[in-house]
């Protein structure tokens, strides 16, 4: 026996869909708005055009406008040429579109179009991240062998915590017996999980070193501060440096 569906489900869920993707039709086109969000948290929108039986999809340059606010917009046209060689659609250093689509592949053409320019941006927002990884991690250096001095101070030291888990630290503070690990945090999440993790893991020891992790500013990290400070000590980059001996002493 096959029941009929309850009308005020259906009544429901499409009401729930109209929320979820929505379009609004000007002259040039229709925009389509996606449940698909840049690393910014903006959503996506797709722009279709033309018809009646041929039409034109594209993102008409939404990423490149992400990726430029973010100062990527040079990664962008490089990441988004292979991005778009690899879903065949196209890319003209600006867009990424789609032409001639026959209607009954628009669906397919929007979803795609979306994906393509959101994957480009995400992709050069984690690019950003490692190089600012990367710069931090050298700045911590230099500062800590300006204070400390460079013979004081070994790179990339590896020490194994509670977990037995072998860590890779940006540095080390050697003082006889005693050793400080420092690291670099920026407010980008995955920096902050990365940091927290393996902080958390060395304070487990029995006899753990002193964890000391610099940042940019305390204020700007927000709630991830106390994130960090669970089981290390938070020092902005601009501290005095008779305040960063007396904290590693």
């Amino acid at each position: 026996m096959i029941v009929a569906p309850d009308k005020s489900l259906s009544a429901t869920v499409d009401s729930a869909m109209r929320e979820i993707v929505s379009a609004a039709h000007r002259p040039e086109g229709s925009y389509v708005n996606l449940p698909i969000l840049y690393p910014s948290g903006s959503a996506a929108v797709v722009r279709i055009s033309g018809g009646p039986d041929k039409f034109f999809v594209t993102d008409f340059g939404l990423g490149y406008s992400e990726a430029e606010m973010m100062g990527a917009d040079r990664t962008y046209v490089r990441q988004a040429k292979a991005i778009g060689q690899n879903s065949g659609v196209g890319f003209d250093e600006h867009s990424f579109f789609v032409l001639e689509v026959p209607l009954d592949r628009i669906p397919g053409a929007i979803v795609t179009i979306a994906n393509c320019s959101v994957e480009t941006v995400t992709l050069c927002a984690y690019k950003m991240a490692e190089k600012a990884a990367v710069d931090a991690s050298e700045f911590l250096i230099a500062r800590l062998e300006a204070v400390f001095g460079a013979e004081r101070i070994a790179r990339h030291e590896k020490v194994v915590g509670a977990s037995n888990h072998e860590w890779d630290f940006t540095a080390a503070l050697k003082d006889g017996r005693r050793t400080s690990l420092f690291e670099f945090a920026t407010k980008h999440p995955n920096s902050v999980a990365s940091v927290a993790m393996k902080m958390n893991d060395i304070a487990l020891l029995d006899r753990a070193p002193q964890r000391i992790v610099m940042v940019h500013n305390k204020m700007e990290m927000g709630t991830y501060l106390g994130v960090l400070s669970h089981s290390s000590n938070v020092i902005e980059e601009a501290m005095p440096i008779e305040q960063m001996r007396r904290l590693a002493a």
